[in-house]
């Protein structure tokens, strides 16, 4: 088997470095999420008219998968040769976020502004497809 770190230098440290914070941002992005939606879910529902949650279980589990990637892109942005498998999945998941969260918009389920973090969500499904395009094409592991 060929070795891949030779092909991983092809890419230059400035774009190495700027991956790695991409992966933090991303990770204190859904930290952020999570604190938000523990902490302040009452006052923005109320802020943008919606009803309080029937109850906090899937609020609760659904923050503990946002804070579980966010630890999952902190990994990736310590070693950003390895653990692919995680950005592809937040991808995969960053698109569903938006998905959703436009589709209910449409749908009337929520309002419109509700649907503004969620962009943050596909600028950084955009940019890890970048990342994992550059990957594959520098030799790295990228599924």
């Amino acid at each position: 088997m060929e070795d891949q770190a030779p092909r991983l230098l092809a890419l230059t440290p400035a774009r190495l470095k700027r991956y790695r914070w991409l992966f933090i941002a991303a990770a204190w992005w859904n930290w952020l999420v999570v604190l938000l939606s523990l902490f302040a879910d009452q006052k923005i529902r109320s802020a943008l008219r919606m009803p309080p949650l029937a109850d906090s279980l899937n609020l609760h589990l659904a923050v503990s998968c946002i804070c579980l990637l966010g630890i999952g892109y902190y990994w990736v942005a310590r070693d950003v040769s390895r653990n692919h498998a995680i950005v592809w999945l937040g991808m995969i998941g960053k698109l569903a976020v938006f998905s959703i969260f436009l589709g209910h918009a449409i749908s009337g389920d929520i309002p419109y502004a509700l649907t503004a973090p969620a962009v943050i969500d596909l600028v950084f499904a955009i940019l890890f497809l970048e990342f994992l395009m550059r990957m594959r094409a520098a030799g790295g592991h990228s599924i």
